[in-house]
């Protein structure tokens, strides 16, 4: 990939994960010694994360035969602060989870239904008579995305730290033609969550931090998880998150005037990004959490127990193919029996994946969006970790 897209998880990325795409070590990282022969999970994390460039990442490994954390590099650059499970990060389009989760919870005491249409519960909303609360969970509205106008772009170029609200999200892509009829294809747009976060708002009659606490970080004890109520920064202890180019050119899916490979001094340093304002991604994106939190999280997403049995099983039923081998459900991706999403906005990327099958649980996050190049940092980390994993 040499093009990045804001907020968007990428449908045929964990594919490409899982084919094997990560970049070939290239070089040994400085700090901790290199891992023995006898750890290949940690040398291909720890080699690949030297030859992306990151300036830190972090991963999660469960399996049957245990939990490993694996650190490399820092949580800002110029200081000597190695990342840990407990290190907060933004985990952007990986929030859609935790949206979807409680649409499916209200589906489940009866208060919506999956086939409602939005117009029964918000006005303005183009074909909203026929796009249903399931065609916005998977993804199947056919509206076009606000992060794709270039009003946003330049607008997020200007000012990152600008406070949005979801009427104003709203109104840059409903202001769009349509991409396509309703439930006619699939096309990953954020402003599909954010249509869902107004709804749960609405519903419930409280700020969706609120809710998101009620609901889900409580129960399971997510302590690390918040989700922003007005605050642009991230609680302590936690990551500074650092893109190449400017925040409107990722916006605006364009590759950073100054690419190069991830080695090329001519590229410099990338730019702290920590500051922006996560309202711009909203309920598609803007929560908070940890790498412990997220593997916590995904178990319960995909093992159960936060939905009825008939829900659960209804969602685990629901994924439609989006592309060869990869498939996207509501508000989740399949892979090769992976299941779980992915998070890009600027500052940072992640992966949190669950395979029921094997019982494994890969939860990884890097402090770089991309390399200069456009290369998902995440991505290439999740794809050598499963790898090394067999």
């Amino acid at each position: 990939m040499t093009r990045r897209r804001l907020l968007a998880a990428v449908p045929l990325l964990l594919a490409a994960a899982l084919a094997g795409c990560a970049p070939a070590p290239q070089s040994t990282p400085d700090g901790p010694a290199s891992p023995g022969a006898d750890d290949p999970v940690a040398a291909a994390f720890e080699q690949t994360a030297a030859a992306l460039g990151v300036p830190g990442a972090f991963a999660l490994v469960r399996t049957p035969e245990g939990e490993r954390g694996y650190a490399y590099g820092t949580t800002e650059l110029g200081a000597a602060s190695p990342p840990t499970e407990d290190t907060r990060f933004r985990i952007a389009s990986n929030t859609k989870v935790f949206t979807g989760t409680v649409i499916l919870q209200l589906v489940d005491e009866g208060r919506i239904a999956l086939d409602d249409p939005i117009s029964a519960y918000r006005d303005g909303i183009p074909n909203g008579d026929a796009i249903t609360i399931e065609m916005l969970l998977a993804m199947r509205s056919g509206l076009a995305d606000y992060t794709d106008t270039p009003e946003f772009a330049a607008a997020v170029d200007a000012d990152p730290t600008r406070h949005w609200s979801p009427e104003e999200l709203v109104a840059l892509a409903t202001a769009r033609p349509a991409r396509s009829a309703p439930g006619t294809e699939f096309h990953y747009a954020n402003v599909n969550t954010v249509l869902l976060g107004e709804l749960i708002e609405q519903l419930e009659g409280e700020p969706l931090a609120r809710v998101f606490q009620e609901r889900l970080l409580d129960p399971l004890g997510l302590d690390g998880t918040s989700y922003p109520d007005g605050e642009t920064g991230i609680p302590a202890p936690s990551s500074h998150g650092y893109l190449y180019g400017d925040p409107g050119a990722a916006v605006a899916d364009e590759a950073p005037a100054d690419a190069g490979d991830a080695g090329d001094e001519a590229a410099g340093a990338p730019h702290d990004v920590t500051t922006l304002d996560p309202s711009m991604a909203g309920a598609s994106g803007a929560i908070v959490s940890t790498a412990r939190d997220m593997a916590d999280w995904i178990e319960a997403v995909v093992d159960g127990g936060l939905l009825s049995a008939e829900t659960q099983e209804a969602r685990d039923a629901a994924f439609q193919a989006i592309g060869p081998g990869s498939a996207y459900g509501l508000a989740l991706f399949e892979n090769q029996g992976w299941i779980g999403h992915n998070g890009e906005i600027p500052g940072f990327n992640s992966f949190a994946f669950r395979n029921p099958g094997t019982s494994t649980t890969v939860v990884v996050w890097s402090n770089l969006l991309a390399t200069p190049d456009g290369t998902p940092t995440a991505g290439a980390l999740f794809g050598a970790l499963v790898d090394a994993l067999g």
